[in-house]
């Protein structure tokens, strides 16, 4: 029979099994999947739950699965087609940005196998008193490694996927080396097998060649082919069949359409590997929404043209969606805040100099070049006035109650370096002046600050409230410690009322975040006008992020 030499085939791939443990076996760390490929990434279904993590060596392999044309059994083999490292590892999936060099191009279902370096030191075998049936062809570890099966396994894998001289070549070095081996009868009909099968390949080749059909035992075929349901506009496309026994196609083609379209477009489909042809539909049918349509047709090696997947009249169908932002939800978005202050600037009481302001904002970060927008309410109260006048009689200061609101836009110029501008909107009820109506005033707030929002930074500020007063402030946050933030802030103002002496303030807070959402901030600080005018502050925030 023609393709009896496939049983010596089939002890080599029981020895081959029984030698190595399985490559998906429990042993060995499993097989990831490849379950998305993109222009620039490949995904594939592990993550730091299975121990995968950014850095990690990671190789990838095309699966072959193909039906044993005479015992029917279903044989999986896999092949090395490059390796890359781990760029990037979530929970669950892994991806992989660097595809240099790779043999083929990465696709749906190819394997991933993170080699670590444990992994990669050769283990002990380890004796096992189990009975390993050759005839099932599935993996059994072996208690003792045999030298002469060793070889085999070499022989075998040396011409794995190789053309069938060099795969014969490798099994004659072996009989040359064993010339007595136990294995020698299996070896020889491989090699029988494999010199059929070059003799039918060069009578179809000089058959083709001659234009004389040449007769076959064998005129059908048998076709395997896995659809593609869907993809995304962009994603590359590749339509693969397998054909068994390859020997009886000339040509094999892909003829294509986008959906509506009146004609196909034929597409030569190229050799790969021992049964499959594969086609790579062009980018252009796939950067739009819509379908695609296709039937794979051969011409045998007697010029018999047969469809062997979908037809003209009712192609295979493949459906071309927009991509789903599948990116994950940036968190730390958004904040509130609450802070509050009391400054006085006479701690003996002899005259009225003091404020008490309190904010509460919400604050959206876009990350975009308008990097956030701060929206909020305040009141401020206070009580003062020009020194000199108060300090003559306590009874010259006067009380300001204003209540206000503000929006404020932050604007990224490059990372390290943001322009804050606020405007402010408030009323108030000056009783020295308006005897009792409300008065309105209006601010302006402008700073930058130099370095990361909850890093080290610098910021730099000026404002102006009507009625109120002007200040400018210079602020150093220190954020090296985790959790630990540390400010320090002085200020030059004439608040609590315009009419105020200029003050300076020196500010320090320490503050501490418990959690990822919650953070509390307390702050001190000495204000003065003159060496004999000044007085203590303090004050707090808390924030709230999500």
């Amino acid at each position: 029979m023609r393709y009896q030499g496939l049983v010596g085939s089939a002890v080599l791939v029981a020895a081959f099994l029984v030698l190595v443990p399985s490559w998906a076996g429990a042993e060995d760390k499993p097989m990831g999947v490849v379950v998305l490929v993109k222009e620039r990434e490949v995904v594939f279904d592990q993550g730091t739950d299975q121990g995968v993590k950014a850095g990690d060596k990671v190789r990838f392999y095309r699966r072959v699965v193909v039906h044993h044309p005479v015992t029917g059994a279903t044989i999986e083999d896999r092949f090395a087609i490059g390796e890359s490292k781990v760029d990037e590892a979530s929970t669950l999936l892994s991806v992989v940005r660097q595809i240099k060099g790779f043999t083929k191009s990465p696709e749906v279902g190819d394997f991933a196998e993170v080699v670590d370096a444990a992994a990669a030191k050769p283990a002990k075998a380890e004796a096992k008193a189990k009975e390993c049936p050759v005839a099932a062809l599935a993996p059994c570890p072996l208690a003792v490694a045999d030298p002469e099966m060793e070889a085999l396994l070499a022989a075998f894998r040396d011409g794995a996927g190789k053309p069938i001289d060099v795969r014969r070549d490798r099994y004659f070095q072996f009989l040359l080396k064993y010339p007595n081996g136990k294995y020698g009868d299996s070896v020889g009909r491989e090699i029988a097998w494999l010199n059929t099968q070059q003799d039918e390949a060069g009578r179809l080749e000089a058959a083709r060649r001659s234009g004389v059909a040449a007769p076959s035992p064998e005129r059908g075929v048998r076709v395997y082919h896995s659809e593609i349901p869907a993809v995304e506009t962009g994603d590359p496309v590749s339509i693969v069949v397998a054909v068994v026994p390859p020997v009886r196609v000339a040509i094999a083609r892909t003829l294509v359409r986008r959906a509506g379209e009146k004609t196909f477009e034929a597409l030569h489909m190229e050799r790969d590997g021992d049964f499959y042809f594969r086609a790579r539909v062009p980018a252009a049918l796939v950067k739009s929404k819509g379908r695609i349509e296709y039937f794979v047709e051969i011409v045998d090696v007697d010029d018999h043209v047969s469809a062997i997947v979908g037809t003209a009249l009712e192609p295979k169908r493949i459906a071309v969606s927009e991509p789903v932002d599948d990116s994950p939800i940036r968190v730390g978005r958004s904040s509130a805040t609450v802070n509050f202050e009391y400054v006085n600037f006479d701690k003996r009481g002899n005259v009225d100099d003091e404020y008490l302001s309190f904010e509460a904002d919400f604050f959206y970060r876009f990350f975009t070049f308008l990097y956030g927008l701060r929206m909020g309410v305040g009141i401020f109260d206070g009580k003062g006035g020009e020194l000199k006048d108060i300090e003559i009689d306590k009874s010259n200061s006067y009380d300001l109650a204003v209540n206000y609101g503000y929006l404020e836009l932050e604007f990224e110029i490059v990372k390290m370096f943001h322009f804050m501008v606020r405007g402010l909107a408030g009323n108030h009820h000056h009783d020295s002046e308006d005897k009792g109506t409300a008065v309105g005033v209006m601010g302006i707030e402008g700073g930058v600050r130099i370095g990361e929002e909850l890093k080290t930074n610098l910021v730099l500020a000026g404002s102006f409230f009507q009625d109120v007063g002007y200040e400018a402030r210079i602020a150093f946050t220190l954020g090296i410690f985790e959790r630990w933030p540390i400010m320090v802030e002085g200020l030059v103002t004439s608040l609590p009322v315009k009419e105020s002496s200029l003050g300076l303030r020196l500010v320090v807070g320490a503050g501490y975040r418990f959690t990822d959402w919650l953070a509390v901030m307390l702050m001190g600080s000495w204000n003065g006008r003159t060496i004999d005018h000044t007085g203590p502050g303090g004050g707090g925030s808390v924030v709230l992020s999500w």
